[in-house]
C-alpha cells in the first residue's frame, strides 16, 4: 500500500473514523505497544480531516479482493466446509498482528484446514469481496502450516 497522508496513520485515521462517522458502541482492537496506544487514541472522537479521509479510501481500496470481510457468506457454498473465514482470520493475525506463533496454533486446530479446498470457485461466486478464496486459502495454508 502507498504511504498514507502526512500527518495521518492506520490507527490515527481508524478512530477518527469509528468514533465519528459510524455507530459503533464498541471495539475491540489489538494494540502492539505505547506509540500505537498513543497513536489510535490521539485521534478518538475527533472529526476527520481529509487526509484522514484519503487514508481510510487508501485502506479500503488496498483491502478490496485482498481481504476477507468474514462474512461467511462462501461457507454455504462450499461441498468441503471449508472454514474460509476463520482460516482468513488466522493469516491477518500473522500479517497485521505480527503473530505468526498464534495464527499457526488456531490454525492447527482446525478440523479441516485449507487443504481441503478443491478450488472449484464456487465461493468466489458469493464472495461479496470477489477474493480469489482458492489463491488465498493456499497462500494462508503455505505461511501457517
Amino acid at each position: 500500500m502507498r504511504k498514507f497522508p502526512a500527518g495521518t496513520s492506520t490507527y490515527h485515521a481508524l478512530a477518527r473514523w469509528l468514533t465519528t462517522a459510524t455507530d459503533l458502541t464498541a471495539a475491540v482492537i489489538q494494540i502492539n505497544g505505547l506509540d500505537e496506544f498513543a497513536d489510535t487514541c490521539s485521534g478518538a472522537g475527533k472529526s476527520m480531516r481529509a487526509s484522514d479521509a484519503r487514508a481510510i479510501e487508501m485502506m479500503t481500496a488496498y483491502a478490496a479482493g485482498r481481504v476477507c470481510g468474514l462474512c461467511n457468506t462462501c461457507m454455504e457454498h462450499c461441498a468441503n466446509h471449508v472454514p474460509v473465514a476463520d482460516i482468513l482470520r488466522y493469516e491477518r493475525y500473522a500479517t497485521d498482528y505480527r503473530d505468526l506463533r498464534r495464527a499457526r496454533a488456531l490454525y492447527a486446530r482446525l478440523e479441516v484446514d485449507a487443504r481441503g479446498c478443491a478450488a472449484c470457485g464456487r465461493c468466489v461466486e458469493h464472495c461479496p469481496q470477489r477474493m480469489q478464496i482458492p489463491d488465498a486459502l493456499a497462500a494462508a495454508h503455505a505461511l501457517l502450516a
